[in-house]
């Protein structure tokens, strides 16, 4: 099969429709045909030029209309390379007129199978980094420009690998149309995965991401957010920050009644700040608050204070939901979130509506589930922009939907049409070589291409799938010598600075202790 609706490419009104790309293969042959739109042809008589790449292989064209039309260009097809890219330029003509026109049509997908027939790739063009929607520097230089123009501060913590943060980005931080919400702000993007991120993930007590945190020019909290629901929630949460009680500024849990204490302490567990929260909880003492319970929950989910917060039609499902994942329910409460959770679904938008599905599949077993994961996985396909940079936040989640929704070869394309947009970029060869890991296949070389274009924290977590893939092909001796090396060389943080460093440290010596003892 061929996945084709990752990508697509908006035509201007008016615009006449450019041609369409087929390809063909069976095992390592395959050729490479367009088709004129209606109201056109391409002339046979007329040069063709262009290239395309599998892979790392880039071929040149040089051609004719004829050669397009009719037998379509000869592709040869490696078995480890099934992306494919590329760019022509074609004469295309009008029916019944004179007028002719060289047209640019680019293309891509990914093959996977044996053999297909006139299988569509998608439209594509090279995807464009360079707009954003204000200056983002350091976290220094966001300070002093604060303090010199007036402004506030916004640090956005993010990870190339973070689908969230990924959208984040495109959604908002580098679109120009959101550039005005943006201007009271100096902003500060810090790549987490890097050593210097380190001092500014500590002070602020990072943990997950995305997080974005707003502080004044003196570095004091104002307020953050952690993960990214969607651009309008986003935008709303950054025009009301100064409106709220700055975290920096939070009265003792001694000083409030019990009801605002666990008021505050759902607030502090709703942004991971569960060591903040636990004084409040406290504080709240008898407090049967909704508010309360759901601060507990998200601390330390139970299966109590879950049936509590479902008695109580708690509100804020999406901040809560994601505890049940893990906890051993009895069949009435597992069938009480699912019943929950069917409520919130008219009312969903196609992003949310899929993690709610998806929560849905982890809570069944067996084929329910697997319906249930590929029925997320087709929703959140359907509301797919087509434009990679904005979609490509959506790309591991939904190969994972595909595979557990038992459509692999759905999942492997996916995957593997976004190396093809982003070949240089760590994330999409790690992902598609831990799917390759647990679908038991030789994941060796995907797993050195991710080690390949990997950095820092990503490095570590790298270099453990690296070794675990080449364990699996009885090469341990190589996975041992790969991990030593990698601990070796990598720097570790001071027990005084709380990062996730030491998490993939500590998963890289553990996997060396199950590796030696096979």
């Amino acid at each position: 099969m061929i996945f084709i609706s990752l990508f697509g490419v908006a035509m201007a009104a008016g615009d006449p429709a450019p041609p369409s790309v087929f390809v063909d293969w069976k095992k390592d042959r395959g050729s490479l045909r367009v088709a004129a739109a209606a109201g056109t042809y391409i002339q046979e008589t007329g040069p063709v030029s262009g290239w395309w790449e599998l892979g790392p292989t880039r071929t040149e064209v040089h051609s004719s209309g004829a050669q397009l039309v009719d037998g379509g260009l000869a592709l040869d097809l490696p078995a480890t390379q099934r992306g494919l890219r590329g760019e022509l330029r074609l004469p295309v003509c009008d029916e019944g007129g004179t007028a002719c026109r060289l047209v640019d049509v680019g293309f891509l997908g990914a093959l996977s199978g044996k053999k297909g027939r006139g299988h569509p790739l998608a439209p594509w063009t090279p995807v464009d980094k360079t707009p954003t929607a204000a200056p983002h520097t350091g976290v220094d230089e966001a300070f002093a420009r604060a303090k010199s123009d007036g402004k506030l501060v916004l640090i956005d913590f993010g990870a190339v690998w973070c689908p969230p943060c990924n959208r984040l980005a495109a959604e908002v931080l580098e679109d120009p149309a959101d550039a005005a919400a943006l201007s009271p702000f100096a902003v500060a993007t810090v790549d987490v995965d890097r050593q210097e991120s380190w001092p500014v993930k500590s002070r602020y007590e990072v943990g997950g991401y995305p997080t974005v945190v707003v502080t004044d020019a003196d570095g004091h909290e104002l307020d953050r957010m952690v993960g990214y629901p969607d651009e309008a929630a986003f935008l709303a949460w950054l025009g009301g920050v100064a409106e709220v009680t700055p975290l920096s500024a939070l009265p003792a849990a001694d000083d409030v009644s019990g009801e605002e204490a666990a008021a505050i302490a759902q607030r502090l567990a709703r942004l991971g700040l569960d060591d903040r929260a636990g004084p409040y909880i406290a504080a709240a003492g008898e407090s049967d608050t909704l508010d309360l319970i759901e601060a507990r929950f998200l601390v330390e989910p139970s299966t109590v204070d879950l049936a509590r917060l479902l008695d109580g039609q708690a509100s804020g499902l999406l901040h809560w939901i994601w505890g049940v994942v893990g906890l051993e329910l009895e069949p009435s409460l597992r069938d009480a979130v699912i019943e929950r959770i069917s409520g919130e679904l008219g009312s969903a938008d196609p992003v949310v509506l899929a993690d709610l599905i998806y929560v849905v599949g982890r809570l069944s077993e067996g084929p329910a589930a697997e319906a249930a994961f590929a029925s997320a996985a087709r929703t959140l396909e359907l509301s797919l922009s087509g434009d990679p940079a904005l979609d490509r936040g959506h790309w591991t989640f939904l190969a994972r939907l595909w595979e557990r929704g038992g459509q692999v070869d759905r999942a492997e394309a996916v995957l593997a049409a976004a190396i093809v947009a982003y070949p240089d970029e760590f994330t999409f060869h790690f992902a598609l070589a831990r799917q390759q890991l647990r679908l038991e296949q030789d994941a060796v070389a995907v797993a050195q291409q991710a080690l390949t274009h990997a950095y820092g924290d990503n490095a570590l977590r790298a270099a453990e799938v690296v070794a675990r893939a080449l364990a699996a092909q009885d090469r341990t001796v190589e996975a041992l010598a790969l991990i030593d090396e990698t601990l070796a060389s990598a720097t570790v943080p001071g027990e005084d600075t709380k990062v996730r460093t030491p998490r993939y440290l500590n998963a890289l010596k553990d996997a060396r202790v199950e590796l030696a003892a096979e």
